[in-house]
């Protein structure tokens, strides 16, 4: 486990870039913990994540069970969904968001121009410059919204152009489009929860078994819900601007919420197997990631410009250390947890993947 004394306790923001039209200009920098885990007599011991503060950390798989349990029945509704992450240094962003704080890659010669008037109108469709060819961008920057736009319209027009937007037979929306792609691998922004905390916990310990994970849980006060003909009628920008925007609420999504749960219709195998959903928010600079939602862990000058509700909290955290990391993967080994990557992952990739040459032999039946 990483010594926590060599970690400052105030986690500090450095903007680039002035705030985003409409925000609050920020006077204090500083991350600070609200107390909610303390308030409310979380069980577990606390470690200090720079990205979420002090947050609970069960020791054992049963005290894990135990820290959920309590948060969902003191949050302020029901939780809506789990996220797993086996990393606690990395913040909370959709896949989108992540690959474009990477800088633009020059397209192959042969795609160049076809690249050039697809970006170009882009651009007068948004009216936002879209990044330099060698800029990378980090999570406090505000023109990653624009820039996560700009991929997504590349992203769905590739898709269509090699005619993937059809699936059994039917012609999909932007937003199962993206669904499918992002189930077969591709970054986009539609942030992956489940309904079942174990699949969280799963996906927190089955990678980077010397790191601290983390679980985070959303309530469902603070998600609002897009409803299947929704997403079937509205476009990925419209839905995106009525996010970002209110006064531009496009009556379809039928929510006054930054974020936004919405439960697609079984794709594939894994999206049924891991009980999945997604939540699609504005842009938000938060210490710990870009989803709209209040957190435990929030900018003191977020708070000093009444811009967040400290008091009320709609997304929690817990801390999965690397022994009770351990602990799951010799649960699940054993077919005392019910969740392994065959069960997760239950189509012909999925089972491929799980027997390729650096996996243990399982027991035999």
């Amino acid at each position: 486990m990483p010594e926590q004394d060599t970690r400052s306790e105030v986690f500090r923001r450095t903007r680039r870039f002035p705030s985003p039209p409409g925000r609050a200009t920020i006077d204090d920098d500083r991350a600070v913990d609200v107390g909610w885990y303390d308030e409310h007599k979380v069980d577990g011991e606390r470690v200090y994540l720079e990205r979420f503060g002090r947050i609970p950390a069960p020791a054992t798989l049963s005290d894990f069970i135990r820290t959920v349990q309590q948060i969902a029945l003191e949050s302020n509704g029901q939780i809506y969904g789990w996220r797993g992450q086996s990393d606690g240094s990395w913040g909370i962003h959709s896949g989108g968001m992540r690959r474009v704080m990477q800088p633009w890659v020059k397209p192959f010669p042969a795609d160049q121009e076809r690249h050039r008037q697809l970006f170009a109108d882009i651009r007068e469709q948004l009216g936002a410059p879209v990044a330099k060819k060698h800029e990378a961008r980090g999570d406090d920057d505000w023109q990653l919204w624009w820039d996560m736009k700009t991929y997504h319209r590349y992203l769905l027009d590739e898709a269509r152009l090699r005619g993937f937007d059809h699936h059994d037979g039917v012609q999909l929306c932007d937003l199962e489009l993206l669904a499918l792609l992002q189930h077969n691998g591709a970054a986009t922004h539609l942030l992956d929860i489940s309904r079942d905390v174990t699949t969280a916990l799963w996906f927190a310990s089955s990678d980077n078994p010397d790191k601290i994970g983390v679980v985070a849980a959303f309530d469902e006060t603070g998600i609002g819900h897009l409803t299947a003909i929704a997403a079937k009628s509205i476009k990925f920008h419209e839905l995106m601007d009525a996010l970002q925007y209110p006064e531009t609420q496009y009556p379809e999504t039928k929510s006054t919420k930054p974020a936004v749960g919405w439960i697609p219709r079984s794709l594939t195998d894994r999206i049924l197997a891991q009980r999945g959903l997604f939540i699609l928010s504005s842009y938000a600079d938060q210490p710990w990631g870009s989803v709209q939602v209040t957190g435990t862990y929030v900018w003191q000058g977020d708070i000093d410009a009444n811009y967040v509700e400290p008091n009320e909290p709609r997304a929690f955290f817990v801390a999965i250390r690397p022994e009770l990391k351990k602990e799951v993967f010799e649960a699940g080994r054993s077919g005392l947890f019910g969740v392994d990557p065959t069960s997760l992952f239950p189509d012909i990739v999925g089972f491929a993947s799980a027997n390729r040459s650096t996996q243990d032999v399982p027991l035999a039946p």
